[in-house]
């Protein structure tokens, strides 16, 4: 866990640890199919990526968003969480779902 706010090599930091607990898996003389799915959750307090969604989830696509493997099989996907994009005194019914599941 990291405490400091900064923005210094997140995307790779967190992409590393993402493919490393992905790998940490056995599976010497298994089928790949028995797999399982990784997911890294991240809490931000900044604001990394550049969208107004609070809550992003990335897989494994190319540039023009085409998967690489279908959605039932896709077994690494990152949540990110930018706490940083919620306003705390916005009144409860401007806010968007995102918004209302991350406040309440």
């Amino acid at each position: 866990m990291q405490l400091r706010q900064t923005k210094d090599n997140l995307p790779i930091r967190i992409g590393y640890h993402l493919a490393r607990l992905h790998g940490s898996q056995e599976l010497e003389g298994k089928y790949y199919g028995e797999l399982k799915e990784t997911i890294v959750l991240v809490f931000f307090n900044v604001n990394l990526i550049d969208n107004n969604r609070m809550c992003n989830t990335f897989t494994l696509k190319n540039e023009d968003g085409l998967s690489f493997v279908e959605e039932s099989q896709d077994r690494m996907k990152l949540l990110t969480i930018e706490m940083a994009k919620l306003d705390v005194n916005k009144p409860l019914e401007e806010m968007n779902e995102q918004e209302k599941m991350i406040y309440y």
